[in-house]
């Protein structure tokens, strides 16, 4: 396990990894984690292995821009990294879902036609 690296050496390996994995742990308290790191990654054309839990659903589609497993399951990880090592043709198809998603709803693009939507509806309510 590495640590203390500075962002743009955890980019560069994430950009190298054949895969992408993130183990997250359910917790009542909290209402979202790991999204920054989902939406970095597959801003990167790359997706992810990720525990389903905390809102994760919200930023990723199993199976289209990622693939989702059980919370607290060595043995799912164990299987998606098998499933998803050897199979070149999925592991493609959801790095380019997750590009393709993450251009559509996570750019600084995306945002920015967001933002002129809600500021044309706030105008129209002002005419």
């Amino acid at each position: 396990i590495l640590s203390g690296l500075t962002m743009q050496e955890c980019f560069a390996y994430t950009q190298r990894a054949r895969l992408n994995i993130t183990p997250l742990m359910p917790n009542d308290n909290v209402t979202a984690t790991g999204q920054v790191t989902i939406v970095n990654t597959m801003n990167m054309g790359k997706m992810l292995i990720s525990s389903d839990c905390n809102g994760v659903d919200d930023y990723m589609i199993h199976n289209e821009t990622g693939w989702l497993i059980p919370p607290k399951s060595a043995d799912a990880i164990a299987e998606a990294v098998d499933l998803l090592w050897h199979d070149d043709e999925l592991r493609n198809r959801l790095n380019a879902g997750a590009k393709s998603y993450a251009l559509a709803h996570y750019s600084d693009e995306s945002a920015g036609r967001n933002l002129v939507r809600i500021l044309d509806e706030l105008a129209a309510d002002y005419r």
